[in-house]
């Protein structure tokens, strides 16, 4: 039987697949952006689930999570209509990029309705 870490990094890899599948057939749709919003958060929880954890990469974690965020951004300026998820992983972007020089340059340029989001 699978113990939980095995779970999950099993589930971590299948995750890591479907990302690569939806840059391959180049997709582009609210269900595609739903999904990649679930896996944003999955690696999110992994932080906490599985920090400690023998075999855990949390450089590779940030880097699939990084990856997903990516993916979503020209997603969201792309769409027809504002994505109510939209500031939740703009703000997780710009957390991931604190130290960066150009945080404030990046955050000054964000679109209003992100700004004023709870």
């Amino acid at each position: 039987m699978e113990s939980n870490f095995e779970q999950d990094l099993a589930c971590w890899d299948r995750l890591r697949a479907i990302r690569k599948d939806i840059i391959q057939q180049n997709l582009q749709n609210s269900e595609v952006v739903t999904i990649l919003e679930q896996i944003g958060r999955f690696h999110i929880d992994c932080y906490d689930l599985m920090l400690g954890y023998t075999g855990f990469d949390i450089k590779l974690n940030t880097k699939n999570l990084n990856n997903c965020i990516q993916m979503l951004m020209p997603m969201y300026r792309d769409s027809d209509h504002q994505c109510p998820n939209e500031p939740e992983f703009v703000s997780y972007e710009l957390l991931m990029h604190l130290g960066n020089p150009q945080f404030h340059t990046a955050y000054d340029l964000l679109p209003i309705h992100i700004k004023q989001s709870p």
